[in-house]
């Protein structure tokens, strides 16, 4: 019968085996473990509670508390697992930075990549600083100003093109807003220059033009002028404004 073995021949009443054993050769020597009672065939003859379980002194394992990959009793963690959970505290095995507890498993789960750490996997409770992401009330991490999220592959967002405050990708025709205090207008995804201002391919703000330009492409380079104020042809020379005929350039302001 299972659970017994036979003392000798000449007694006919059977011996129980080890409360461990599912079939034993003596009280002290298991045949066979039972693996619906949570026991394992290894090592030989003794058959250990499975990874996960005690044993509490009956023939059924009980299962550790969810943290502990081995224990010694329901809260009392032997070991942790170590590819998720800090080893250095075995009362608690704290999950490691970037996983958490889900509550069932010995094995934490992984955060979102955008999150440094979590409470589940909806709620960050920090960001990591060089994905240039900042918390926000509802725990999530999201983008810092002037920077934006082009790739679902990589947790780090990227710098906005240096002309725009906030964009959908990060060329210049990507722009979505332009900080009208650095000269700029919003047009087809791109923050241009305002009239008699131009762009120096490095600063959000623009530079102003030379004073006689309506236009331009750089400090000496006008691109346009004004007639209202007398200003018809660029100078070949200068690649300024000229004045119209009957009026002078004062050197001030580009009124003629």
């Amino acid at each position: 019968m299972t659970g017994y073995y036979e003392t000798s021949s000449n007694v006919e009443l059977c011996s129980a085996c080890s409360y461990k054993c599912l079939t034993c050769t003596n009280n002290t020597v298991c045949a066979t473990c039972g693996s619906e009672y949570y026991r394992q065939n290894l090592p030989a003859n003794s058959c250990p509670c499975d990874n996960g379980y005690f044993d509490a002194g009956s023939k059924l394992c009980s299962k550790c508390n969810h943290q502990c990959l081995t224990c010694t009793g329901s809260s009392a963690c032997l070991t942790c697992d170590s590819t998720t959970r800090e080893t250095n505290d075995l009362v608690n095995c704290p999950c490691k930075t970037g996983f958490f507890d889900n509550g069932v498993d010995s094995t934490c789960s992984t955060c979102l990549s955008t999150c440094l750490a979590c409470t589940n996997l909806t709620a960050c409770t920090s960001c990591n600083p060089t994905h240039n992401r900042t918390i926000d009330s509802n725990g999530g991490c999201i983008c810092n100003a002037r920077t934006v999220d082009v790739a679902a592959s990589s947790p780090i967002c990227q710098s906005c093109h240096y002309s725009c405050v906030t964009c959908s990708g990060t060329t210049k025709t990507t722009c979505k807003s332009c900080d009208t205090g650095s000269f700029r207008w919003l047009s087809s995804g791109s923050c241009l220059c305002l009239d008699g201002y131009y762009d120096d391919g490095t600063n959000e703000i623009c530079k102003e033009c030379h004073y006689s330009c309506e236009k331009c492409i750089n400090a000496s380079n006008c691109t346009a002028c004004n007639p209202a104020m007398y200003r018809t042809t660029t100078n070949p020379t200068t690649g300024f404004c000229s004045c119209s005929v009957r009026y002078f350039d004062d050197t001030v302001g580009e009124l003629c």
